[in-house]
Formats: structure tokens, C-alpha cells, sequence
């Protein structure tokens, strides 16, 4: 009789082990969840950061005659925001804005805006990088006399992903 008690006894002492093991695993499995529900969070809001950059330089560009201030010889123009929600820092914006295609044959500018996300500006979350190409042209490139549809609008846009 009292064999059969200690095997019940290791017997529910197994039982519990695996019982606890299972347990243990699932709750690492979410654990993980978690943190890349919070990374996907965090590049979602990388990849907006980017798009209200090159939103920003479009808006400057159509609004401004004058923008970006190059010098003939100088090709890039750069600058960047941070974005805040009250005191709290959400991210940033770096715009370049590359004129080096800016005049004829090609006048185009190239726009490139990388967005961080994250409240410190020294080890962002996450990182998202967008191109766009803006044409300048007033005419079609191969024929002066029509006037160019795609004048002041996006011609190209690329994702160069995170980084």
C-alpha cells in the first residue's frame, strides 16, 4: 500500500511539472507577442513620421518660390522636425531635398525623408525611409510645345524600408 502512495506522489509531482512547463512556455510565447506588437506600433509610426516629412517638403515646395535656399553650385538642402504630443516627443523628420537634377534636361528634385520614431532622440525605436521624385517641368521633355501633366506632382515614389 504504501508503494503505491509514492507513486501516486511522484506521479502528481510529474503531472504539475509539465502542467508548470506548459504554463511557463505560453506566457514567454506572449510575452513576445507583446514586444513585437509594440515594434510593429513603433514602426507604424516611423513610417508616418516619413510621410509628414515628405508631406512637409511638398507643402514648402508648392507654397514657397524660394524653396529650398540653394546656391547654383549647391545640390542638397537638408533639415529636420521633431514631432511632439504636448511635452512628449513622438519622433522626428530628416528631409534632404537633392536639386542636382533640378535643371533642364531632367528638372526634377529627389525628396528623401527618414522618420523616427521613439522619446529618445539618441537611440530612436524604430526607422522608415521614403524617396519621392517632384517634377519641375513645365513642358514634356520631348516636346517643348506641350505643357507637362505631371508638373509639380509626384513621379516616383520608393520605400527604402527600415533601417
Amino acid at each position: 500500500m504504501s508503494r503505491r502512495r509514492g507513486f501516486l506522489l511522484v506521479s502528481v509531482l510529474l503531472i504539475t511539472l509539465i502542467l508548470l512547463t506548459l504554463g511557463l512556455t505560453f506566457l514567454g510565447k506572449k510575452a513576445i507577442q507583446y514586444r513585437r506588437a509594440g515594434l510593429y506600433e513603433q514602426a507604424a509610426i516611423a513610417r508616418s513620421l516619413a510621410e509628414s516629412g515628405l508631406e512637409d517638403a511638398l507643402a514648402k515646395l508648392r507654397r514657397d518660390l524660394e524653396f529650398p535656399p540653394l546656391s547654383k553650385d549647391q545640390e542638397a538642402f537638408s533639415y529636420s522636425e521633431t514631432v511632439k504630443v504636448g511635452s512628449d516627443r513622438i519622433g522626428s523628420y530628416q528631409v534632404t531635398l537633392d536639386g542636382a537634377r533640378r535643371f533642364p534636361p531632367y528638372q526634377i528634385w529627389i525628396i528623401t525623408s527618414q522618420g523616427e520614431s521613439g522619446g529618445d532622440a539618441t537611440s530612436p525605436l524604430a526607422k522608415r525611409a521614403l524617396r519621392i521624385e517632384f517634377d519641375v517641368s513645365l513642358q514634356m521633355r520631348d516636346d517643348d510645345s506641350v505643357v507637362n501633366p505631371y508638373y509639380f506632382k509626384v513621379i516616383n515614389f520608393e520605400d527604402l524600408g527600415g533601417l
